[in-house]
């Protein structure tokens, strides 16, 4: 009996293991390893995060009470992810509810403008209902945080520990962040995710707007043997152009530029900051507090993300 638990135990394990996606099997590495950094990608620092949200906002209609989504702006989501209570917009007209709202609509959003005296009860106040973020940590990669179930302690956003403090040995082990690597080609932001070996990539396709990020179309990936190699090779399975094939969707992915650093650490250090070194040997240095502490990579066969 005891030697079935542990064979089943053993069992589980192994059915559990999945290979971490090496550098090299990310498509876009290629197009960024060794070429200096686009001057169009200087605005993605790594003291900000690109926020998406989604809000409940109330709305009557015939008498009757609804609560329905709506897209965050960018104030709403400065609150979110302050912990504060978000603020009412002055105008919500569920007769337009089904309308596309564009990136200056959501952008120039009013708010109700209240005394102190008239503070809304924090119950009252929207909710984000679910919200995801793009974090670009330095010149090449990129983690995505994604929450589609935010929780609420007395009224305040609960925003996973986790997902604010990111240990880049430990990443891998954390489902709700994936990892990636971004470039910019042919007038696109182009960012690339994935997890896993056993797991395709999905490239994103975004337009830089304001130091805003828009997301205009994205590429589904699968997974094919090749017939002579027997090599699992990436190959396009679906091509989604948000204006041209979702033409009834209501809420533009608009990814806010977010006054927001999350903790980084890497090998128990905080990262302030990363820099990549060209010499005989690819090196990536971070630094905290001016002190580097360097991690070797190889050029070709890079298994360090």
């Amino acid at each position: 009996m005891k030697f079935t638990a542990i064979l089943l135990l053993v069992l589980t394990l192994i059915s559990c293991r999945r290979d971490v996606a090496r550098t090299s099997d990310f498509m876009i590495f290629q197009d960024i390893i060794g070429n200096r950094r686009n001057k169009h990608l200087d605005t993605l620092d790594n003291k900000h995060v690109f926020a998406v949200g989604l809000k409940w906002t109330d709305a009557n209609f015939e008498g009757r009470h609804y609560q329905l989504p709506r897209s965050c702006d960018a104030k709403d989501l400065l609150n979110f992810f302050n912990q504060r209570a978000l603020v009412k917009d002055s105008e919500y007209d569920i007769d337009n509810s089904a309308q596309q709202e564009d990136y200056e609509s959501i952008k120039n959003r009013k708010k109700e403008i209240k005394s102190r005296s008239m503070l809304e009860n924090p119950k009252d106040a929207p909710k984000v209902l679910q919200y995801s973020f793009l974090y670009f940590i330095d010149d090449y990669r990129v983690i995505f945080v994604s929450d589609n179930q935010v929780k609420y302690k007395n009224y305040n956003p609960v925003i996973k520990y986790e997902h604010m403090n990111i240990d880049l040995q430990e990443l891998m082990k954390n489902k709700a962040i994936e990892r990636g690597y971004y470039t910019y080609d042919d007038g696109e932001l182009v960012v690339e995710l994935r997890q896993f070996k056993s797991e395709p990539s999905k490239k994103l396709f975004f337009e830089l707007k304001n130091e805003d990020l828009i997301l205009k179309r994205l590429v589904l990936y699968k997974l094919k043997r090749d017939n002579h190699s027997q090599v699992l090779r990436q190959i396009p399975d679906l091509e989604i152009d948000l204006k041209k094939n979702l033409p009834d969707i209501v809420h533009l992915p608009v990814c806010f530029k977010i006054d927001k650093q999350p903790g980084l650490s890497f090998k128990s250090k905080n990262v302030d900051s990363t820099r990549y070194l060209f010499t005989n040997q690819w090196v990536r240095r971070y630094f905290n507090q001016n002190m580097g502490l360097d991690e070797v990579l190889d050029q070709k066969f890079c298994d360090t993300w």
